[in-house]
């Protein structure tokens, strides 16, 4: 069984009364914890248990096919040792200061980079959630918190057994620890595990996932853009009298950078075909006007310029040797 449970869901829950424990890690990478909505936003959580022993993770990065979602869940669910299928995902609001991407600072995806600069981050949030979960239980069932094993979102001490949410109102008064100890490679059972389901592949599979472009608010407004038919060209000047004749259409303005023009809409087809309608003037003076032929005899020179060599991280020169020694080399152009 999968759970979901959205950002909107959570805090009608919360106004209600009901108890969640969550766990983040604030801009310093201080673990903290909360039991309130407001807690949860003002702590930063990437961790969220119901009293019914849902755990959610809160994702910071985008998912486009990667399969981030999965991955950075994995690492909660790893050190808190979570029912794989009892482990929900709900995506971050727009925060830079709090979900930013620790290796370049803004609040977005690139770059091969979610796994890589949340590593650390999310598993010591599982962990430090695991951590306050047994000094809750251990507090609750008056033993000792050696006495308790975890696994499968169970807590077990001699004759004593629950689930994570039985915790969660004890656990969320007490302080998380600034360092929790996480697992060892060879204590995995989640992570680089084969038999792990994508969480997002059902609803991908039977339509229920939602996009972008599934979103329909009352009064919403559609855009599309034309941009420079060159990289680098900018907008002189525009004329939407043809665009005026489009049922639909709402207005025209030059993006900030002067990169294209935005057409507005009342809906998706008002706002392509007055797209389409614009007749724009660009300035190509500062715009790329190489071939793609030219451009690769570019950068193929550069590899044999000086200045390539310096800048370069790895000198060139101290590569050589290892790739002659290489038992097998690849060799291919980008």
């Amino acid at each position: 069984m999968t759970i979901n449970v959205s950002r909107r869901g959570f805090l009608k829950a919360s106004a209600a009364g009901t108890t969640a424990l969550l766990v983040g890690v604030n801009a310093k990478g201080v673990l903290a914890a909360g039991s309130t909505a407001s807690a949860a936003t003002d702590l930063n959580p990437f961790v969220k248990i119901d009293a019914d022993g849902t755990v959610t993770v809160i994702i910071k990065h985008f998912e486009m096919g990667q399969g981030t979602t999965t991955g950075l869940t994995t690492l909660v669910a790893e050190e808190l040792d979570a029912d794989w299928d009892a482990v929900a995902i709900d995506f971050a609001p727009a925060n830079t200061e709090r979900y930013k991407n620790l290796f370049f600072g803004a609040q977005g995806t690139g770059g091969s980079t979610s796994i890589a600069n949340s590593f650390m981050q999310y598993r010591e949030a599982g962990a430090a959630a695991r951590d306050l979960l047994v000094r809750a239980a251990a507090q609750k069932w008056g033993v000792d918190t050696s006495s308790i094993s975890v696994e499968n979102g169970m807590l077990t001490s001699g004759g004593n057994s629950s689930h994570f949410g039985e915790f969660v109102t004890i656990a969320a008064t007490l302080e998380a620890i600034e360092k929790p100890t996480v697992k060892t490679p060879d204590q995995f059972k989640l992570i680089g595990s084969e038999k792990l389901h994508r969480k997002d592949n059902t609803g991908k599979t039977n339509g229920t996932a939602m996009f972008a472009m599934d979103v329909n608010l009352p009064g919403m407004i559609y855009a599309a853009i034309m941009r420079s038919p060159k990289f680098g060209g900018t907008v002189v000047s525009f004329d939407d009298s043809g665009a005026k004749d489009v049922g639909g259409f709402i207005a025209a303005q030059v993006l900030p950078n002067k990169a294209g023009v935005v057409a507005f809409g009342k809906n998706t087809w008002a706002a392509f075909q007055a797209r389409d309608a614009l007749s724009v003037e660009w300035d190509f003076s500062a715009a790329e006007t190489r071939s793609t032929d030219a451009m690769m005899a570019d950068h193929k020179a550069m590899l044999e310029t000086p200045q390539f060599d310096v800048n370069h991280e790895v000198p060139l020169a101290s590569v050589a040797p290892i790739l002659a020694d290489a038992a097998t080399t690849i060799d291919a152009e980008f």
